[in-house]
């Protein structure tokens, strides 16, 4: 198994924290990013500012991201990504706290690759980001330029 780098892009310092938690769970070859909002995530995945080299910024092989966002929407960041030939087979996992259907209607129609409701309680959280990393890090067989 080779070592794959997830860039979560979520502004809930809680969620963000817990997420850590649980992915530091993981095989500790897998690493974490983490950006804030959604220009920041943009700089990051084009290499911009602060993320211009690889080792500040390497290529995530798996999305995951909140779609209410500070200064650019993760709808928006989806479409965009999805549109552009370097990131249109890199999976995007959309963690909203809204099961609503026209949320997950624009989730997908943006182009992302699932969508999960983001629970409410602190051990559900738990449980379904180890889910998300067990089936997108152990089980789901990704390109390698995803």
């Amino acid at each position: 198994m080779r070592q794959l780098t997830v860039l979560l892009i979520a502004h809930n310092p809680q969620e963000v924290c817990l997420t850590q938690q649980t992915f530091a769970q993981a095989d500790p070859r897998h690493t974490l990013r983490v950006v804030r909002d959604g220009e920041e995530a943009l700089a990051y995945l084009l290499r911009e500012g602060p993320y211009a080299d690889s080792y500040s910024a390497p290529r995530p092989d798996v999305i995951v991201l909140d779609l209410p966002l500070p200064r650019l929407s993760g709808a928006v960041i989806v479409q965009r990504l999805k549109q552009d030939q370097r990131f249109k087979r890199m999976p995007i996992i959309v963690l909203a706290p809204s099961g609503r259907a026209e949320d997950v209607c624009q989730a997908y129609a943006a182009g992302a690759n699932a969508y999960l409701q983001k629970p409410v309680e602190m051990a559900r959280f738990l449980d379904v980001m180890g889910q998300l990393k067990k089936f997108w890090l152990e089980t789901v067989e990704l390109p390698p330029d995803a």
